[in-house]
């Protein structure tokens, strides 16, 4: 989703994202406001925040199901920036 965030902000020339601290923040966020979705920062930011538990504090449990709503969600975004990035809407 990240990945599909700096596409977006890429191609509507917004923003030049630079690979510093706290980045996926700003990338979030950004994509939220192009998108016009605050569910983006509001989920986006909690899969964020577990991502950096589970990588840089030992870990963090998410269930089945929660991994499954959130590749729900991230696979709808990321289907929005491609629809708006190849044109397709």
């Amino acid at each position: 989703m990240i990945k599909a965030g700096i596409a977006l902000i890429a191609f509507t020339g917004q923003v030049k994202v630079r690979n510093t601290p706290g980045h996926h923040i700003k990338v979030i966020e950004k994509m939220a406001e192009i998108l016009d979705d605050n569910s983006i920062a509001l989920i986006g930011n909690v899969m964020r925040k577990k991502r950096n538990l589970d990588l840089y504090s030992g870990g963090e449990y998410i269930s089945k199901k929660e991994a499954d709503e959130y590749c729900s969600f991230a696979g709808k975004i990321i289907d929005d920036v491609s629809r708006i990035v190849t044109g397709d809407m």
